[in-house]
């Protein structure tokens, strides 16, 4: 189930699951590539404000713990990943990565293509985007639609703001009723 979005400044559109709070973050997408520290990445003060996106596929598995982190608190306006593991296999794990998100008032996204959004972030210098979940929809007003665009899958068309406001949609963010 998809209850989650991931819009870059393109326009493309990527759906997937919150592992996070509800609600919406922007930013500009950075990258990271590393296999583990993934919670020294998201306590980095280097990444503050950004939209994180973790490119090794499985992003979790060995829990979080207070002892590694690199601040006080979460740096990244919100987290972007492939698959957050749901369970969390470290003897010094203090709980799941999704608690940890969520407790802490990050919006996260897990089931999307990292390297699909890698490929269309390194063609486009400082792209902006925004990650919505669990919010309301709008249903467009005209035919011409950029919500059809969202529920078309992973590359949606790039409707301007004016276009994406005159088609009853929030621009950079696409909403729609999936019925």
């Amino acid at each position: 189930m998809s209850d989650a979005l991931l819009v870059l400044a393109d326009g493309s559109v990527f759906h997937g699951r919150r592992v996070g709070a509800a609600g919406r973050a922007d930013g500009e997408v950075v990258f990271n590539t590393s296999m583990t520290g993934y919670q020294e990445m998201l306590t980095d003060p280097s990444y503050a404000g950004q939209l994180l996106t973790l490119t090794y596929p499985l992003i979790g598995n060995y829990g979080v713990d207070a002892a590694v982190e690199e601040s006080g608190k979460i740096q990244p306006a919100g987290l972007i990943v492939h698959e957050a593991s749901a369970i969390a296999s470290h003897i010094r794990s203090q709980g799941l990565l999704q608690q940890y998100l969520e407790a802490r008032g990050v919006v996260a996204i897990d089931g999307v293509d990292t390297r699909a959004v890698t490929r269309i972030r390194f063609g486009v210098p400082s792209s902006g985007a925004a990650v919505t979940v669990s919010v309301p929809f709008v249903r467009p007003t005209s035919s011409g639609s950029c919500c059809e665009a969202a529920q078309a899958g992973v590359r949606a068309s790039a409707p301007s703001a004016a276009a994406a406001s005159r088609n009853g949609c929030r621009a950079r963010t696409i909403h729609c009723h999936g019925g």
